[in-house]
């Protein structure tokens, strides 16, 4: 609020959000104080473009672009499933979270060493939906991000997602784990769903080995289902199975 000096002030406006379509509206209104009842007047139609490209941007299932506002997106991540397949929509944006034009190329890393990240992609007019990805491991915290992977300066900074949990699949298999093994959720390389050297056994003692539902990226899962009869066989003739 300013007040007039001989008929006339002036206002210093910094507007934050990109509007390229409609355009910007200033209202001049009085606000009564000093008992006069001027008009207002409007202003319209006035372009704001984005400013420099600072930064990319991520946006994983849930998530939606919020143009100026300080986080840059409303929503919260969706739950995704170990095995399906996701995409995760990328932007070049300003100091304000407006998207920008910008044609480089971009990639995506995650904290999940498992998962299937699909290969770098460019830009197209600022913005691009990389499809492809698909999470493997169970986590409440899966970690995704957006790495400029082009050759043009300045870079971008990257931009980050995280606490996105990953909830397993529908059972797929079963699992054996022997002693001198622990299980590795969603390992889907040799020695699938585990890691760890089998301990040599001595004939005539038995040990315990534990058997697991598992999807199709090795997470244990099943808890729900209904109890299971399995047999268990071996090579061994003459093995005893002890329980």
């Amino acid at each position: 609020i300013k007040s007039l000096i001989a008929g006339t002030t002036t206002f210093y406006f910094i507007p934050v959000t990109r509007n390229q379509i409609t355009g910007l509206s200033i209202r001049a209104s009085d606000t009564g104080a000093t008992g006069t009842s001027f008009s207002t007047d409007t202003v319209s139609g006035i372009t704001v473009s984005p400013n420099n490209a600072k930064s990319l941007a991520i946006y994983a299932p849930g998530e939606t672009p919020e143009e100026g506002s300080i986080s840059g997106k409303t929503g919260s991540p969706s739950q995704l499933y170990a095995g399906e397949q996701y995409s995760f929509t990328v932007r070049a944006v300003d100091m304000y979270n407006n998207k920008v034009v910008d044609g480089r190329q971009v990639r995506l890393a995650a904290n999940d060493i498992y998962a299937t990240i699909p290969p770098p992609v460019s830009l197209a007019n600022g913005e691009v939906n990389i499809t492809g990805f698909i999470p493997s491991a169970t986590t409440t915290n899966l970690t995704v991000d957006v790495i400029d992977n082009d050759s043009i300066t300045p870079k971008l900074d990257t931009a980050t997602v995280s606490g996105i949990t990953v909830n397993p699949g529908a059972v797929a298999r079963m699992m054996f784990v022997l002693p001198g093994q622990s299980v590795v959720p969603g390992k889907n390389v040799p020695p699938y769903g585990v890691t760890g050297n089998i301990s040599t056994q001595t004939a005539g003692n038995h040990f315990t080995a534990w058997v697991y539902a598992v999807d199709n990226r090795y997470n244990i899962t099943g808890s729900t289902l209904p109890a299971k009869v399995i047999r268990i066989n071996s090579d061994d003739p003459f093995y005893n199975l002890v329980g």
